[in-house]
């Protein structure tokens, strides 16, 4: 479960991060609703990502320590470290692998249709998901602040790509 939670948030990011914003531009104009509610969801791209980096981080947590518990559990020899070790490697790898790359390559091949295919999902994430985010965020920004730093500047802000400058120019 906790896995099939981290191969939904790291395709819904990539998804939606990689939609082309100008077509949904243009299809939120013609009258398209899922096209309407891409286009207001992005417009917090702050807001999608904290809840997407919360969810995919427990997401990950929780199924490593489910994968952790079960070794130590199974395993009563001598060796039950070094075998916890080589389970968490190979479990990285599975994760690495199954959770992230491949949702992220397919999300960014099929962006326009994972994001709508994703849409009503991503929105129940978001209301539940986005108290629990904002206010690991507010933790993280005071620690940034007792440390001496500034917050102001958000990770997850972009400028527009390369496809929509050309077409704001032509």
């Amino acid at each position: 479960l906790f896995m099939l939670l981290a191969v939904f948030f790291s395709a819904a990011e990539t998804a939606f991060m990689a939609v082309n914003r100008l077509r949904l531009k243009y299809q939120a104009e013609a009258g398209d609703k899922k096209a309407e509610a891409i286009k207001n969801i992005l417009s917090n791209s702050d807001r999608l990502l904290g809840v997407i980096l919360f969810g995919v981080t427990v997401a990950e947590i929780a199924a490593a320590g489910i994968v952790t518990y079960t070794i130590t559990s199974q395993t009563t020899s001598e060796y039950s470290e070094l075998i916890s070790l080589i389970g968490s490697i190979i479990f990285s790898m599975v994760i690495l692998i199954f959770c992230e790359l491949t949702p992220k390559i397919i999300a960014a091949a099929h962006p326009d249709q994972l994001s709508r295919m994703l849409l009503l999902p991503i929105r129940v994430t978001i209301r539940i998901l986005f108290p629990l985010a904002r206010s690991a965020s507010w933790v993280a920004n005071r620690i940034v602040r007792l440390i001496g730093l500034e917050s102001r500047v958000s990770p997850f802000t972009h400028g527009p790509s390369e496809d929509e400058i050309k077409a704001m120019i032509a």
